[in-house]
């Protein structure tokens, strides 16, 4: 479903991924832990190309790109794999919960503007925020402007979804019930990427785990294999040290 070899990714003279090899099977849960400034975001953005990679090929969906000979149209056919759920929502400030959500849908020609909000309307439902369906974003919670990012990219109806450390801007309190979204969509067998620092979310939600430092990926394997009997003594280090704390 996702087949990852080889991303390179520079910022100038930096080096932000070295060599990036990963695979992710169509409904499973893939969860990226590190240290900040290990490349996890990046990886993220380069799977849909807001920022561009240097080298490799990534293979969504049976879209298959070679980075270094990608044209226009496999470029918009793997951007239209993924939706972003970011760190700091991203939304805007002068439209409401309703116009938030619907904005990515209207570039789909075959459905009307009733069509448009009733599927908005069905996703805002679903992350519990259907009384603030018209309020805008200023008057809401962290947690509840969160919440409206994921509606935005269930809405999108895209087979994979990522999540860029989707509840590090929230107050703790806040934290858990978006974490409880999260679990419900991780049911809707959709393929999810989640960039967190939330250990015991990780080894609860993932099938999978990927732990970066570096710009290289130092260790992946499941859960159970990552938090409890790690290979790579630098893995047992940051698990050890970073394992429930919020």
């Amino acid at each position: 479903m996702i087949k990852v070899n080889h991303l390179k990714k520079s910022f100038g003279k930096t080096e932000v991924l070295k060599d990036i090899n990963f695979e992710l099977n169509q409904g499973e849960v893939l969860a990226i832990i590190g240290p900040s400034g290990s490349g996890k975001s990046t990886l993220l953005r380069c799977l849909n190309w807001l920022e561009q990679p240097d080298g490799g090929t990534i293979s969504i969906n049976n879209i298959d790109i070679e980075i270094e000979n990608i044209n226009k149209k496999q470029k918009q056919q793997l951007i239209k794999q993924s939706a972003m759920v970011f760190q700091h929502y991203n939304l805007f400030k002068n439209k409401t919960v309703l116009q938030n959500v619907t904005i990515g849908l209207k570039t789909n020609k075959q459905l009307d503007r009733s069509a448009i909000d009733a599927r908005a309307s069905d996703y805002i439902e679903q992350v519990g925020l259907s009384d603030f369906k018209h309020k805008y974003p200023v008057t809401l919670s962290g947690g509840q402007q969160q919440r409206v990012g994921i509606a935005r990219a269930l809405a999108l109806d895209t087979p994979v979804l990522l999540f860029d450390e989707p509840t590090s801007a929230l107050d703790p309190e806040l934290v858990s019930g978006v974490l409880n979204v999260i679990k419900s969509v991780a049911k809707l067998n959709k393929t999810l990427i989640i960039v967190t620092h939330e250990m015991s979310f990780a080894e609860d939600i993932a099938d999978k785990v990927i732990f970066m430092e570096d710009g290289f990926i130092v260790e992946s394997g499941t859960p159970k294999q990552i938090f409890n009997n790690p290979r790579q003594e630098r893995t047992a280090e940051f698990v050890k040290n970073d394992k429930g704390v919020k």
